[in-house]
């Protein structure tokens, strides 16, 4: 199954009890976490953001900053939190804010999704982070290692110029055309197809020099035969 990764943005002195449950439960569904902390937090640096465009979705821990002018028991979120979150959004990740009673939010994403959070009982916010993180999972799908044959076919996708593509079906739809990577291995030649969901059926193509190969749809079931006396 390919790796994948979200990107954990907090205020590193205040919010290391709350993060540490929160990479906990990302981690549960599967999810390699990243942060920024070894480099110091601050601005939002290119190596930051290179980071965030590496990861698959973020989460935002917006506890609270600055106090408010003007506004009593009103505070601004810390500034990098908010810059990393906006920058996920304008990558098009999927991402949440968790927000601490009394924040406000400011600029272009003011309305957007987010999860009210109680810094003393942080319980009910994780809760519903559990059910958001669950549901990117489901969503994503999962990454399908497929042995492409025949060999005469597989033996020859060993150079520059192979493209390999695929597409999923279902009973009223049919999906577009995406990259798939191609790894010759043991055990014959792989496509790895991500975002498979347990309903598709699944077309594959193949183009190299002036070659153009493809299959029917193929159902995800295992065909199994039995052999009487075997056992």
């Amino acid at each position: 199954m390919a790796e994948r990764k979200l990107f954990l943005s907090y205020h590193f002195a205040s919010d290391q009890r709350l993060a540490k449950s929160a990479l906990q439960l990302a981690e549960a569904f599967d999810y390699t976490v990243v942060t920024g902390e070894d480099l110091g937090g601050g601005a939002l640096t290119p190596e930051v953001m290179k980071r965030i465009e590496a990861c698959d979705a973020l989460v935002a821990l917006m506890s609270r900053g600055p106090k408010k002018l003007g506004k009593k028991g009103k505070f601004l979120p810390y500034p990098w939190v908010l810059g990393e979150l906006a920058h996920a959004r304008a990558r098009g990740l999927r991402n949440i804010a968790l927000v601490a009673d009394g924040v406000e939010i400011e600029g272009p994403y003011t309305d957007n999704e987010r999860i009210v959070l109680d810094p003393r009982a942080p319980a009910a916010a994780l809760v519903k982070l559990a059910r958001t993180v669950s549901d990117w999972r489901r969503d994503a799908g999962r990454t399908l290692k497929v042995i492409i044959l025949p060999e005469e076919l597989a033996a020859k996708l060993r150079g520059d110029d192979v493209r390999c593509q695929y597409r999923f079906r279902n009973e009223d739809w049919i999906g577009p055309w995406q990259e798939a990577f191609v790894h010759p291995e043991i055990g014959g030649t792989c496509a790895y197809l991500k975002g498979v969901k347990d309903p598709y059926f699944i077309e594959l193509r193949v183009r190299f020099g002036n070659e153009t190969w493809a299959s029917l749809s193929a159902p995800q079931w295992v065909r199994v035969e039995l052999q009487k006396g075997a056992a």
